[in-house]
């Protein structure tokens, strides 16, 4: 629920905000930063300007488990369990607040993990494939190429590697 808009609130937070300028009484930096906070606000309530649109912290949680967790087999029913959710309402809220599904996310992760693999060690392709979580070989190639235009190797021997990949 929104407060309703007040058009006096602004004059009345830029009338504080001259007094303050004017006394600089103690702790006038702190009054000033409360007080253009103040008129922010009102400004932002008067131009019906919606709240951010944030996840909760139960999607948040979510997430993290996700970066934490990439390299395992992850469940999204189970994920979403944890989460308080169900599957159906789970996978909307996430990629309503994250713009992908929870797989699709996932699998971002494991492809940047396995880029920053391919170029920073030396690896094979089939080792890379099982620290990132892919299921198999043949898995992770075609999920890699889909996303960067290159296959692994082809990946990891270009100078600055694939410009199309784009990190979680």
């Amino acid at each position: 629920m929104h407060a309703p808009a007040d058009p006096s609130a602004i004059a009345n937070a830029l009338s504080l905000l001259l007094e303050e300028m004017r006394a600089k009484a103690a702790y006038y930096e702190n009054q000033m930063n409360l007080l253009v906070g103040q008129l922010l606000i009102a400004h932002l309530r008067l131009a019906g300007a919606e709240p951010p649109d944030r996840p909760d912290r139960r999607l948040a949680y979510a997430r993290n488990y996700l970066h934490e967790h990439y390299n395992e087999k992850v469940s999204i029913e189970a994920l979403a369990g944890m989460a308080g959710y169900s599957y159906h309402h789970f996978r909307h809220l996430f990629r309503r607040h994250y713009e992908q599904s929870p797989i699709q996310y996932l699998f971002g992760i494991r492809l940047e993990q396995a880029r920053q693999l391919l170029r920073h060690t030396e690896l094979s392709v089939s080792e890379i494939a099982r620290r990132c979580g892919f299921s198999t070989d043949a898995q992770f190639c075609t999920m890699f190429k889909r996303e960067t235009g290159e296959t692994p190797l082809a990946f990891r021997r270009s100078p600055f590697g694939s410009r199309l990949f784009k990190p979680v």
